[in-house]
């Protein structure tokens, strides 16, 4: 998305939200290979939302 690529270039917290919790840990994965760290991680019933940060 250009959500993640603007986050890459600049310093700034990216927030998904509406994520099916069986697809967080893909998700994980992929933001983590990007180079963000994840902040915050909530589940609600069968849905998650992420806080994610660009590393240093």
């Amino acid at each position: 998305t250009s959500k993640f690529k603007n986050l890459l270039k600049d310093k700034g917290k990216l927030i998904v939200s509406g994520i099916l919790k069986e697809e967080a840990p893909q998700i994980e994965s992929l933001y983590e290979r990007g180079g963000l760290t994840l902040l915050k991680l909530e589940n609600l019933n069968e849905w998650a939302a992420m806080v994610w940060e660009k590393r240093s």
